[in-house]
């Protein structure tokens, strides 16, 4: 059991320990160490407990599902780039092949002349 949790159990700093069930185990130990009733050691922690913690705030947002501003951003700024890359699919024989044959014809008309 670490002391950070033995040390906020004596203090009563509920913020800084486990979830419930951990420090219902910890205490199941203590209560065993000390040779105590464990119901009695666990109901005194509860009603501490009730008292003093403050709830936890639901960290869910409203809408699990909207989107994000930036995701949307970043889609938007991915999808303008498929017209581009469209066109040069397209046009991809006359950017790759058609240029190939033009220097080819260029370097064989230089090289006829000797």
């Amino acid at each position: 059991m670490p002391l950070k949790h033995i040390l906020a159990l004596k203090e009563a700093k509920f913020e800084e320990l486990p979830a419930n069930v951990f420090v219902k185990g910890y205490l199941l130990k203590i209560a065993k160490v000390l040779n105590v009733d464990f119901e009695e050691l666990w109901n005194l922690y509860l009603e501490d407990y009730n008292k003093l913690a403050m709830p936890k705030p639901d960290i869910l947002p409203s809408n699990r599902f909207e989107q994000s501003k930036k995701v949307t951003h970043h889609l938007l700024k991915i999808l303008r780039y498929i017209p581009i890359g469209g066109y040069y699919y397209r046009h991809r024989f006359y950017f790759f092949t058609k240029q190939k044959f033009i220097w080819r014809a260029k370097i064989k008309s230089d090289n006829a002349g000797f």
